[in-house]
C-alpha cells in the first residue's frame, strides 16, 4: 500500500526557506531531497515596512507556483485548512503571534522559523495558546543542526566530557524591525545554549558598531559569549571541556542547512512518525525519548533563547543611553 505524501502549507513567502523547503521536497534530484511530503498550499504575506521582507514576496510566490504548483492562497486560514503540517515561514517576527492565532485552532502542527519570536511577551503567547488549543508547536534555528556541530556535540557527550565555556562567532546584520539582537543573534543563541544547557542567568552586551559582544553567565557559574560581525558572514563554534577544545568552521555545513531544519520539523512536528526519514540521524534523529533526538529545544529552551537575547537588546540600550 503507498503512503499519501504528508501536505505541507506554508505562511508567508517572504524568506528563501520557502522555494529551498519546496525543492527539497518536490524535486527528486535536489542531493538533500526528502519524499513524502509535499508544498500545497501558501499565503504569501510580507511586511511593507521591511524591505528584506516585502521585497522577496513577488519572486518566491512565483516560483512556488510556475515551478512546482503549489496553491496560492489569500489567507493563513485557508493554508491551514488545506494540509496537514502548517510551517509559519514569515520572516518578519513581529507577525508570528497573529499567525499562529490564525490557525492554531485548526489543531495542526505548527513549525515556526526564525525569529520565533521578537519579545519575551510574543513567545509566552504563541506557547499559552498552543497548550490551550492543544497543538504541537516547533521552533529552532538551522544552525543548530549543522552537521559539524552535531559532530563535536556527540563527541563530547561520547566522551562523557563537561562543557566548561562555549564561544560563538557569527554574522549579525541588524534588521531594525527585529531589535538589534533576533535576526541573526537567534542563531548564535541557540548555538551556545544547544552546546552549554539551559541556565543562562545574567547577560550583558556591547556594541561598537562594527562588532557586538554578548556575554552570558550561567547558574553553575560557567561562561559562554556571543560575538558578531556586521560584515563578516562567519559562523563559528568555539567549545571548550574539561578535556579539551574543539574549533567548529561551520562553513562546510552550510549547504545542508535547510534540510537539516526541515528534517527536523518534520520528524518533530510528526512525534517521529514522518515516514520517509531514511537519514534523519545526520539532523539528530527523531524525537521524543529517542536517544539521538537531544539537540531539539524544548519550550523551556525556547524560551530562553528569546529571554537571552531580550535580556541583550535590554543591556545594549542601556550601555548606548550611558555613552551619549
Amino acid at each position: 500500500m503507498s503512503i499519501q505524501p504528508i501536505r505541507i502549507g506554508l505562511v508567508g513567502l517572504d524568506t528563501s526557506h520557502a522555494p529551498a523547503f519546496t525543492k527539497i521536497l518536490h524535486d527528486p534530484y535536489d542531493p538533500f531531497h526528502i519524499p513524502g511530503a509535499r508544498v500545497v498550499a501558501a499565503y504569501p504575506g510580507g511586511s511593507p515596512d521591511m524591505e528584506i521582507s516585502i521585497s522577496r514576496v513577488e519572486g518566491f510566490t512565483r516560483e512556488l507556483r510556475d515551478t512546482y504548483g503549489v496553491h496560492i492562497l489569500d489567507a493563513p486560514e485557508k493554508v491551514a485548512d488545506a494540509c496537514d503540517y502548517i510551517f509559519i515561514l514569515a520572516s518578519d517576527g513581529r507577525v508570528h503571534p497573529a499567525l499562529f492565532r490564525s490557525v492554531a485552532d485548526r489543531r495542526k502542527p505548527v513549525f515556526v522559523d526564525k525569529p520565533f519570536a521578537v519579545s519575551v511577551a510574543d513567545a509566552e503567547e504563541m506557547f499559552t495558546l498552543a497548550a490551550k488549543s492543544g497543538t504541537r508547536i516547533f521552533a529552532s534555528s538551522a544552525f543548530r543542526y549543522a552537521d559539524d556541530l552535531v559532530k563535536a556535540l556527540e563527541s563530547i557527550r561520547c566522551a562523557g566530557e563537561r562543557v566548561r565555556a562555549c564561544r560563538v562567532r557569527c554574522w549579525l546584520p541588524v534588521q531594525e524591525t527585529q531589535g538589534r539582537y533576533f535576526w541573526y543573534g537567534i542563531h548564535a543563541a541557540e548555538m551556545v545554549l544547544a552546546s552549554m544547557g539551559i541556565g543562562a542567568c545574567e547577560v550583558e552586551a556591547a556594541g561598537t558598531g562594527e562588532q557586538d559582544e554578548i556575554k552570558i553567565r550561567h547558574r553553575d557559574g560557567r561562561e559562554s559569549s556571543i560575538v558578531g560581525s556586521a560584515s563578516h558572514n562567519v559562523f563559528h563554534v568555539t567549545i571548550q571541556t574539561n578535556a579539551r577544545q574543539i574549533d567548529v568552521d561551520l562553513s562546510s555545513s552550510m549547504p545542508a542547512l535547510a534540510s537539516r531544519l526541515l528534517r527536523a520539523a518534520l520528524d518533530v512536528l510528526s512525534a517521529g512518525k514522518f515516514p520517509r526519514l531514511w537519514s534523519a540521524t545526520d539532523a539528530g534523529s527523531v524525537s521524543g525519548r529517542r536517544p539521538s533526538r537531544r539537540l531539539d529545544p524544548s519550550i523551556e529552551e525556547t524560551m530562553e533563547i528569546v529571554k537571552l537575547l531580550d535580556a541583550a537588546q535590554r543591556s545594549y540600550d542601556v550601555r548606548q543611553r550611558m555613552a551619549v
